[in-house]
């Protein structure tokens, strides 16, 4: 299992509500169509709750130089 932020919904979706498009197989929201990006284990983002008290934060795009 694992987590992939959604910029439309602006939240980590878990990958129960991931879909994958059949063309170009890319990881895709199920509420919205959107395509996914970054990628947390169960684990990692339960670490970032507890860290972040809450609601964990986007995470950063390849162009700001982040590493997710």
């Amino acid at each position: 299992m694992s987590w992939r932020y959604c910029d439309k919904c602006l939240k980590w979706i878990h990958s129960e509500h991931h879909k994958i498009d059949p063309r170009t197989r890319d990881v895709m929201c199920e509420f919205c169509d959107s395509w996914l990006r970054g990628h947390l284990t169960d684990h990692m983002y339960l670490d970032l709750v507890d860290y972040h008290r809450g609601k964990v934060p986007a995470p950063e795009s390849h162009a700001s130089g982040g590493e997710w």
